[in-house]
């Protein structure tokens, strides 16, 4: 057995002879020929009293491996990153992930994560210990970033909680996004560090697109839009595949607007434009009610 099976067994040793202190032995009742006399008056030590309660606290098991982290109790192996150190335990950090289980060296027993990005393999250390990961850049420009790193290493590392987590949180920041701007730099740096086999940011971007499609059209981002298809084809041909595949998706059309000299008309009064047919390639008219 290791040193952390003696310690429990201790513990519970301790603990089965303090419960064996705390129960007295049974007092003889009044008439019993070995009782004391009635006038008598009783000393502390023959009084009887209920025996005390063993409380036992109440402990969240992720605040207590959280704190095992930081203070490296029973720690068994050592994960590094150039001068940062974290005192780890096997246990949690090498059974999330074969890839880690391979570079842990088994002697020294020394994980070194230095290749990787810091602030990444940090935010992992905390997730592989409480199942999530907090950063103070609120800002979406900050924040879709962080969460793409994340994503990025989780796939590295082969880490597939971490990658669900990662993607989770980078689509809810992208649903609250309201700078174009910072969509169209997220495009270019999903489709630079990912690779279609891990599609799912890829996925959340090109639906954003198709989802706000009408407003990339529109005049002052328009220009922009079409140069990132133009310099990414793969998110220009993952739009044009999320078409195909979802036909029944409405699109909004726009009806065209008359010219001066032809309207405005009142709007139940009908009128007639002319279009070139598919077939035959004629002009033929087309009549809108």
């Amino acid at each position: 057995m290791d040193e952390t099976e003696y310690q429990l067994l201790d513990e519970a040793a301790q603990y089965s002879t303090m419960s064996s202190q705390t129960v007295g032995s049974v007092p003889s009742s009044p008439s019993s020929p070995s009782s004391p006399d009635r006038d008598t008056p009783e000393s502390p030590e023959s009084t009887s009293s209920p025996p005390p309660q063993t409380q036992i606290a109440a402990y969240n098991t992720l605040d207590v491996l959280q704190r095992c982290l930081q203070s490296g109790d029973f720690s068994d192996l050592t994960v590094i990153h150039g001068s940062r150190k974290w005192n780890a335990h096997k246990v949690l950090v090498l059974s999330q992930s074969t890839v880690l289980q391979a570079m842990a060296r088994p002697v020294t027993n020394i994980l070194d994560l230095s290749e990787h990005d810091e602030e990444a393999v940090h935010l992992m250390m905390e997730y592989l210990y409480t199942s999530q990961y907090h950063t103070s850049k609120t800002e979406p420009h900050l924040s879709l970033d962080i969460h793409i790193k994340l994503f990025v290493l989780a796939v590295d590392l082969q880490i597939p909680g971490l990658e669900l987590y990662a993607s989770t949180r980078y689509k809810h920041t992208l649903r609250n996004l309201t700078d174009p701007e910072t969509y169209f730099n997220s495009v270019l740096k999903i489709y630079d560090e990912t690779t279609s086999e891990h599609p799912t940011l890829r996925f959340a971007v090109v639906e954003a697109a198709v989802v706000e499609m009408r407003n990339l059209l529109q005049e002052l981002v328009r220009e922009r839009f079409f140069q990132l298809t133009s310099d990414v084809p793969d998110f220009q041909a993952d739009i044009l595949t999320y078409f195909l595949r979802n036909p029944a998706r409405s699109v909004e059309i726009e009806v065209p607007i008359l010219c001066e000299s032809c309207g405005p008309q009142n709007e139940e009064e009908p009128y007639t434009v002319e279009h070139t047919c598919r077939g035959c390639g004629g002009r033929k008219p087309i009549r809108f009610l």
